[in-house]
């Protein structure tokens, strides 16, 4: 049976998204690359692209560009990078009234404000940005809207390693190695990578 889609924070969809349109992948077929290393896609593929635009990371023309930007918001530091997806998801919406009403949603949740039915109905984009679950706040979401709690302390760096025929590095700590990576191979799943590929091209 197969595998099912696995739920990654959003550092791993927006990695992901940028290296398919950096290999020239197509806007429609940009889903595949998801379903084929087993990455859950939610919200939908329009919420990431319009994310990523607003942040500077894609450009606004109608062919999707990757961004000198967006080289330099990955070697940002993981606070800084929960920081600017805030403000993107605030801004993103074209309409006017829209921007409102989020950024009333974050006032209300700053301030623990009762929320609507209508806000409840918002938060899958907080859901994916990893600020909001399960009806609140969670630890970083109470840290960046709230500014309540302290960060954890960083975990221990994890060395990249050999599997196999598989290059392997944790995508959230190596994420500058991995951009150079993926000019050459193509993961498997996040931070996985087959050797064989390579291998195979200098043969």
């Amino acid at each position: 049976m197969p595998a099912k889609p696995e739920h990654y924070p959003a550092l791993y969809v927006i990695f992901t998204l940028l290296n398919a349109i950096r290999r020239g992948v197509e806007r429609k077929n940009v889903w595949c690359e998801f379903r084929r290393q087993k990455i859950a896609l939610k919200p939908r593929l329009s919420f990431w692209i319009a994310l990523c635009r607003q942040a500077g990371l894609l450009g606004d023309a109608e062919k999707l560009i990757v961004t000198r930007q967006a080289r330099a918001w990955l070697d940002k530091s993981t606070e800084e990078q929960i920081i600017d997806l805030i403000e993107a998801w605030q801004d993103a919406p074209k309409n006017i009234g829209a921007r409102r009403f989020r950024r009333k949603l974050l006032w209300k949740l700053k301030y623990d404000r009762s929320l609507t039915e209508k806000d409840l109905g918002a938060m899958h984009g907080l859901e994916a940005l990893g600020i909001y679950n399960e009806g609140s706040l969670t630890a970083w979401g109470k840290i960046f809207i709230q500014n309540k709690g302290a960060l954890s302390t960083p975990k221990p760096l994890e060395p990249c390693h050999i599997c196999g025929d598989h290059f392997i590095a944790p995508l959230d700590q190596h994420t500058e190695l991995l951009w150079e990576i993926e000019e050459h191979l193509r993961p498997c799943a996040p931070g996985n990578y087959p050797l064989q590929g390579m291998i195979s091209s200098i043969l």
